[in-house]
């Protein structure tokens, strides 16, 4: 065995490694210590990748996989740039920073690949060490959310949600195709016991999603399957406490909002929504910048309630709870669109 092939065995085994240890404890453990290793051992490829990227076994990166990494790159400059250009605290440059070491660390990942073994080993650990929660620590009331608030362990919950369910549909192996299915499944149900509704959202799209993807090969049987499948789980999810709840909540935040009362969960985010986007229409190309109070102080409402409410959500938030919309008003259309590129580059790396 040459030093090469060593070097090549030995890179393929610590990302790989590293890889799972994320998608395992990503849930459970600080960023720093979840990420770091696989952080770590990127920087290091993309050293190999540099100045031997013939060799070790990096292959070349397709057209939309430098696509996406110059995108990546190039959302996190732009990022810098309109913090710069709104004279931003110096912490706000914390994201866009690790934006653009993404895009550096995505070239070796991209360019060796992660063997699918490693990603299975890692959604597998962080499917048990979520259940693990959920038996030492729900005890069937409120919301679950024993990490990080309800909003961000919700979406991170559902992230792992569609995660297996992806693995689910690549597997070839049926006994593993099924069991990803009904750790999926298990995913749904912990994404409903944050009780974050927006989570329940890219769950929802997802069917579609899928066929979309695999148009090609679509047949009666997914169809079939995924109806009734769907029809079973929103069955069961109709019988918790925390779904009732949810939904009881909803209904009254839009029964509110028709009496002109806006500061309720879903009013406050369409109050964000409307502000951010009337913000964004003065200055479309770059920005309104990352002065969240000035949003709302500025904000032409059309009714007293929003008014009243607009006022409190300056003083009581700072994100608009999308990111689509704090895309927007801090970097402008050029950022959105970057960032939908991204997006669609993903999509196109799969459906090309």
């Amino acid at each position: 065995m040459t030093a090469d092939t060593t070097l090549s065995k030995a890179t393929s085994k610590v990302l790989g490694f590293s890889a799972a240890w994320y998608l395992t404890t990503y849930l459970t453990l600080k960023g720093s210590i979840s990420a770091g290793p696989i952080l770590i051992s990127s920087l290091i490829a993309l050293i190999i990748w540099l100045f031997t990227r013939d060799k070790h076994g990096f292959k070349p990166l397709s057209k939309n996989e430098q696509l996406w990494a110059l995108l990546l790159f190039a959302f996190g400059a732009w990022n810098i740039f309109t913090v710069w250009l709104s004279s931003g605290a110096s912490s706000l440059y914390e994201v866009p920073a690790k934006l653009i070491i993404g895009s550096l660390i995505a070239i070796p990942l991209m360019a060796k690949g992660i063997n699918f073994t490693w990603v299975k080993a890692g959604v597998i650990g962080g499917c048990l060490s979520l259940a693990y929660l959920i038996i030492s620590s729900y005890d069937g009331g409120g919301r679950f959310s024993p990490v990080m608030n309800a909003t961000k362990w919700g979406n991170a919950v559902a992230f792992q949600t569609l995660l297996t369910f992806c693995i689910a549909v690549i597997e070839k192996n049926r006994i593993q195709k099924v069991m990803f299915f009904i750790l999926g499944i298990a995913g749904i149900y912990a994404t409903l016991i944050t009780g974050t509704r927006g989570a329940m959202l890219p769950l929802l799209i997802a069917p579609a999603a899928f066929a979309f993807v695999y148009r090609k090969s679509l047949n009666l049987k997914y169809i079939a399957g995924v109806f009734g499948s769907l029809v079973i789980v929103f069955t069961l999810a109709s019988q918790l406490t925390i779904v009732q709840n949810r939904l009881n909540n909803t209904f009254s935040d839009f029964k509110q909002m028709e009496n002109d009362n806006h500061y309720t969960s879903i009013g406050i985010r369409l109050t964000m929504w409307r502000a951010g986007l009337q913000a964004t229409m003065h200055l479309p190309l770059t920005g309104h910048g990352y002065d969240f109070n000035s949003v709302f102080t500025n904000y032409d409402a059309p009714t007293p309630g929003l008014a009243e409410a607009a006022k409190r959500i300056g003083h009581d938030f700072r994100l608009f709870h999308s990111a689509y919309i704090d895309t927007l008003v801090k970097t402008g259309f050029i950022g959105f669109f970057l960032f939908l590129g991204l997006i669609a580059t993903i999509l196109l790396i799969k459906v090309l």
